[in-house]
């Protein structure tokens, strides 16, 4: 089984109140952060990758995008533009002979 991830806000840009930091660490503690100006925030795609680990994903069947929404004008953010857009998911199952 492998797992690929898409882009996601980055620990470094996600600032939140420190009451939902810790909410949030309190489910999954690989999703605490801090920015880069120093205040609270969750890393969101650290948190899913620790979460697919625990379900089994080994680390080289686990890809991660390295892309942050905030930082990667390609993608849509919320928090950076004021506009919101449409991603897209995807699951798929793949027989092996």
């Amino acid at each position: 089984m492998e797992a690929f991830t898409g882009p996601g806000v980055c620990g470094a840009c996600y600032e939140v109140p420190e009451a939902m930091r810790a909410a949030v660490a309190a489910q999954e503690p690989e999703s605490w952060a801090t920015t880069r100006q120093g205040t609270p925030a969750v890393d969101v795609p650290r948190g899913v990758a620790a979460q697919l680990r625990r379900a089994g994903i080994p680390e080289g069947h686990l890809r991660l995008s390295p892309a942050c929404t905030i930082e990667t004008p390609q993608y849509y953010s919320y928090r950076r533009d004021g506009l919101t857009g449409r991603f897209a998911g995807f699951i798929w199952l793949e027989e092996e002979d």
